[in-house]
């Protein structure tokens, strides 16, 4: 009787570490599952604001005349920075899905500003601020009105941008809207 309760003993050891092991296992495969999931979602959200950060760039280049007292953004003035702008917000809207709702709300106000001002901007080639005729007084004067509130986003961007980033690892993108 005593052979058959050690072995009796040893295979409910047995099993129950070979339970205990699967069980272990699984538990440690949900959690690197987890754990890539999160990761492919934080490179998604980086490759969307990396489109952010590339829309910002025409946004940097400012021209005027020291002399007068005013600056611009170029790409109010040129059709080729003009296109680089679109094609950037272009791709930064499609990405919206993995930004914050803050920065959503930004890139409207920006899409509002382009709608708004769609007349004023360059769209063909010959519209360049190397064409004095295209860069009339009138031109620079709305150019330089457009000054700050232009600044006034991009900074807006700007600080979204630090408050995102660091947040970047909480995955809240996915809450239902309701």
């Amino acid at each position: 009787m005593e052979t058959e309760k050690i072995i009796i003993l040893i295979l409910s050891s047995s099993l129950l570490s070979a339970g205990l092991t699967g069980f272990i296992t699984w538990f440690i495969k949900q959690n690197e599952y987890k754990k890539e999931i999160n990761k492919r979602f934080i490179d998604r959200r980086l490759n969307a604001y990396q489109d952010i950060e590339l829309m910002l760039r025409p946004m940097y280049w400012v021209i005027g005349d020291t002399t007068k007292g005013y600056k611009y953004h170029l790409f109010l003035m040129d059709s080729k920075h003009y296109s680089s702008f679109i094609l950037g917000f272009g791709r930064a809207m499609h990405a919206t899905m993995w930004y914050s709702d803050e920065m959503r709300k930004i890139l409207s106000k920006i899409n509002e500003f382009i709608l708004l001002n769609s007349d004023f901007m360059p769209l063909n080639p010959e519209k360049s601020f190397l064409n004095k005729e295209f860069v009339t007084d009138e031109r620079i004067r709305i150019a330089v009105g457009f000054y700050t509130q232009i600044n006034d986003l991009k900074k807006e961007i700007e600080n979204q941008m630090i408050i995102d980033y660091a947040r970047m690892h909480k995955i809240e993108l996915l809450k239902l809207k309701r």
